[in-house]
């Protein structure tokens, strides 16, 4: 949350999220801010899960499937 004093919004694109604890699952979801929810490409590595969001622009919930 912003107070009025610099709330301009800012688009962030190609964010890389590296992400250990994944239990072995390579599902990820987003759902953006008044967006549609998706899902979106991951790899993993030992318990490693890694992925690139392509844009966020008002803010984004990213959910990880645990097996």
């Amino acid at each position: 949350l912003n107070t009025a004093y610099g709330a301009d919004n800012k688009t962030v694109k190609n964010v890389s999220i590296s992400y250990s604890g994944s239990i072995g699952s390579d599902e990820v979801y987003i759902l953006p801010f008044l967006g549609e929810p998706g899902r979106i490409t991951s790899g993993i590595s030992g318990n490693v899960i890694s992925f690139n969001i392509p844009e966020i622009d008002k803010g984004m919930v990213v959910m990880i499937k645990r097996n």
